[in-house]
């Protein structure tokens, strides 16, 4: 992301936020559309690898990770934003791989911002996992089985 040029960074960003500013509403009717059975996206993984998303529990956990994932990328993006350019310079002249240099020098000097990254979503999200539980409870969803006549 950092080595984006401008319009090109701005465009991401824009894709990667845009759940924050739509109402979750929106949101889940984007994914609805997405991972219908009618839709290829949702037609593909139900024919050909037997996942099932409308009205399961994975689709409920791919939701609330669309909901929290703006707000976890943006601290996370702001912690690598602030590592100085000069230790990265320092590390490739002291000959060190893109990937050693990633592992060993940025992710540890990001690591006090980044690390509550993933947490910070957490009261968006509870209050998701909150209403979809509420929810079960209410509805009373019962197996298919119980709902047969038991013979006399």
């Amino acid at each position: 992301m950092l080595r984006l040029g401008p319009k090109a960074r701005a465009a991401v960003d824009g894709v990667l936020t845009l759940p924050m500013v739509m109402a979750p509403t929106v949101a889940g009717f984007f994914l609805l559309l997405l991972f219908s059975l009618r839709r290829p996206v949702g037609a593909f993984l139900y024919e050909e690898m037997g996942i099932k998303v409308v009205q399961t529990w994975l689709g409920c956990i791919i939701a609330a990770s669309v909901i929290a994932f703006p707000l976890m990328y943006r601290n996370a993006r702001a912690a690598f934003e602030q590592i100085d350019p000069e230790l990265i310079y320092a590390a490739r002249t002291l000959g060190m791989s893109e990937t050693k240099l990633f592992w060993r020098v940025v992710l540890p000097a990001a690591a006090p911002a980044w690390l509550p990254a993933p947490c910070s979503p957490c009261p968006r999200t509870g209050r998701i996992w909150c209403h979809v539980l509420c929810w079960q409870a209410i509805l009373r969803v019962r197996p298919a089985r119980s709902l047969r006549r038991s013979p006399t």
